[in-house]
């Protein structure tokens, strides 16, 4: 499927201890939450190199924080039993489509933020202005993944590798382009 993906299924066969095994981080077992976090996602981001290795390591990072739902408890347990119960509840699609998410927001508002905060009148409305953002980038990311599963791709794409990130950069120009179209006369 993909590394996310992968990562996903094997977390959602044997849990979080077998997930890390198998990727060869066992000593991560029993550490502190945003360790662990760290570095699943460094590892899972391979060999890409520069602002798309930063932009892949924080969309994954957010990704798994969000699926285990942590709040305030940031411990191992906290972390394996959240996002044990996301997978069951959502499976590793449900993963990289959190993960997707995450990257096209950022990726898109890393683009636009200084003129959104530049043409905002108050923190309120670039607020707003974030929120709308977020929920167009939501939506596109559904889109794109019910169209690679109604044409049977979806399994065959690696989503966090060079075709995901094909995939959300695309999202990522038409939504600027729809933005951009907006601002113009």
């Amino acid at each position: 499927m993909s590394r996310i993906g992968g990562f996903g299924a094997a977390v959602q066969r044997g849990g979080l201890d077998s997930a890390l095994g198998g990727l060869g981080l066992d000593t991560l077992r029993g550490r502190p939450a945003a360790e662990v976090v760290s570095s699943i996602s460094e590892y899972l981001a391979g060999d890409v190199e520069g602002l798309d290795r930063d932009f892949l390591q924080s969309a994954l990072s957010d990704a798994l924080i969000e699926a285990a739902s942590l709040g305030e408890e940031l411990g191992y347990e906290d972390f394996a039993s959240g996002l044990e119960r996301f997978l069951e509840t959502h499976g590793p699609e449900g993963l990289i489509n959190v993960f997707l998410e995450h990257f096209v927001f950022d990726s898109l508002w890393g683009r636009i933020e200084q003129h959104a905060i530049d043409k905002s009148p108050d923190a309120p409305s670039l607020e707003s202005l974030m929120t709308a953002i977020h929920g167009e980038c939501v939506a596109q990311v559904r889109e794109q993944m019910t169209a690679a599963r109604d044409e049977g791709a979806f399994s065959r794409i690696d989503w966090f590798g060079r075709e995901g990130r094909e995939i959300g950069m695309r999202i990522v120009v038409e939504l600027e382009e729809r933005l951009a179209a907006l601002r113009s006369p």
